[in-house]
């Protein structure tokens, strides 16, 4: 097929392999494209590029298109859904699903104009002098590239100017709540454009936030690591973002700092054993 190319995807769907389709396009992996499969169309990530398909060629399908108005999926992104798909036995296509459900995916391609981002700002706080020794054995303990666990009641000052030295040193900071409420599809879009620009943000959110395609991570607090709410139970992927978060941390070099008056056992441990 002069002038073709050939291109694994991975689709929506929980699926154990990555169909193949060919383009004349110039496509690279992360790139969103149509595609039609078992009689459905969907929005698919491109996850590799060859000029020799894994399959027969006359079984290969040609793709539907390129929608010009999504953006690519970050290698980091991929790197990060592979890990979770391995780590919590799904398959990477019902990642992707969650990361980018198929509502979020039609308010990308409408260009929904919303305007509010629900960041909070990283402003001056009131430090304690026991807010200001926590601070600092904070940052030393982020020189040993591992997860700090913070207990005692008044943590967020600690918070605060945590985030404020991670935005002002050019990268984003994200506090997740476990009374986060879930946010729009057209928020959740808002806040991704707002990590992929050059900008820094404070966001504060719930668990699902950890999928944002962060470009500038610096910063990751988990307030009140130990509740229940942080399990993803259902759908797929059945995760928890205390763990997850720590992840991200070693992928991305953000620092994490696991927050709890009362830390559960798991953390605790951890910590107790360095």
């Amino acid at each position: 097929m002069n002038g073709w190319s050939y291109i694994q995807v991975i689709l929506p769907l929980k699926l154990e392999w990555e169909p193949w389709y060919s383009t004349t396009e110039s496509l690279a992996v992360g790139s969103r494209v149509a595609v039609r499969f078992s009689g459905r169309e969907y929005v698919a990530v491109v996850s590799s590029v060859c000029d020799v398909p894994g399959i027969d060629p006359a079984k290969v399908q040609p793709v539907l298109g390129v929608p010009d108005r999504l953006e690519s999926i970050l290698p980091s992104e991929l790197e990060f859904w592979r890990f979770i798909a391995s780590y919590y036995m799904c398959t990477v296509g019902e990642v992707y699903k969650f990361a980018y459900p198929a509502a979020r995916t039609a308010v990308e391609g409408k260009r929904a104009n919303v305007t509010r981002i629900d960041d909070t700002e990283a402003g001056p706080r009131r430090l304690t002098e026991d807010g200001k020794a926590a601070v600092r054995s904070i940052l030393d303990a982020f020189d040993e590239r591992k997860p700090v666990l913070l207990t005692g009641l008044k943590r967020e000052s600690v918070y605060a100017e945590l985030a404020r030295r991670t935005i002002e040193s050019g990268r984003d900071a994200l506090i997740l709540r476990s009374t986060a409420p879930k946010l729009s599809y057209a928020v959740s879009r808002e806040r991704a454009k707002a990590v992929r620009s050059d900008i820094p943000h404070l966001l504060e959110g719930g668990r699902a936030d950890l999928f944002l395609p962060f470009t500038k991570l610096g910063l990751i607090i988990v307030d009140e690591e130990h509740d229940s709410s942080y399990k993803q139970q259902d759908p797929a992927p059945r995760y928890h973002a205390r763990d997850v978060a720590t992840v991200i941390g070693q992928l991305t070099g953000a620092r994490v700092l696991l927050g709890s008056a009362t830390p559960s056992l798991e953390t605790y441990t951890h910590a107790q054993n360095g």
